[in-house]
């Protein structure tokens, strides 16, 4: 089977797809899509060699993933190994785990105070989201509830030049700024400021 339709390299073309450096992490991301038809028979210390950097820091690109470690990321590739797998099959597997990942993510959310917060959202134009990932779900859902209102809406990585963004909320837009773990907001103090 082509390892090419399993949700791995999936994740590691949208990692490369958003990348902004050339670091390890590129190094590491690059050098597993080029391997990826040799997984799961190969080992840590092989991509860390190809990508010329340490097997810690392969162990923490793979968490960086949503993994908890190089293992776990060569087991979710394990079910689609199976030759006798077609196509479709994959579609099916990748479509259900994706769709189990967003349900689980949304069990995390208070929809009475979201609603709410949207009411007063929805007030100014226009409304970028700020995220790490053009193909989060839960970006794209907010995206879409204030499309539905005709409300202009942009999508934008969180790494966006501070010039764009200014641009595109002129005076009365509001910037929604998902961030799971609270890092970007400390890192870019200037830019909240400036906000």
């Amino acid at each position: 089977m082509d390892k090419r339709c399993t949700p791995v390299y999936f994740k590691l073309v949208d990692f490369l797809a958003d990348c902004r450096h050339h670091d390890a992490n590129y190094d590491i991301a690059k050098t597993l899509i080029e391997l990826i038809q040799d997984f799961p028979d190969i080992y840590i210390e092989q991509i860390a060699s190809r990508a010329h950097t340490s097997v810690s820091t392969v162990t923490k690109f793979c968490k960086r993933l949503g993994y908890l470690s190089f293992k776990s990321l060569k087991e979710d590739i394990l079910p689609y190994v199976d030759q006798s797998t077609d196509i479709q099959t994959t579609v099916d597997s990748f479509i259900e785990k994706d769709h189990c990942l967003t349900q689980d993510f949304f069990k995390w959310i208070d929809f009475a105070d979201l609603t709410m917060k949207l009411k007063q959202i929805i007030r100014h134009k226009p409304i970028v989201i700020l995220n790490s990932s053009y193909s989060d779900p839960a970006s794209n859902h907010l995206r879409s509830i204030f499309e539905v209102h005709h409300y202009p809406t942009y999508l934008l990585n969180r790494d966006v030049d501070d010039s764009i963004l200014f641009d595109l909320i002129k005076q009365q837009g509001v910037v929604l700024i998902v961030s799971l773990t609270g890092r970007w907001l400390t890192q870019h103090q200037n830019t909240l400021k400036q906000l």
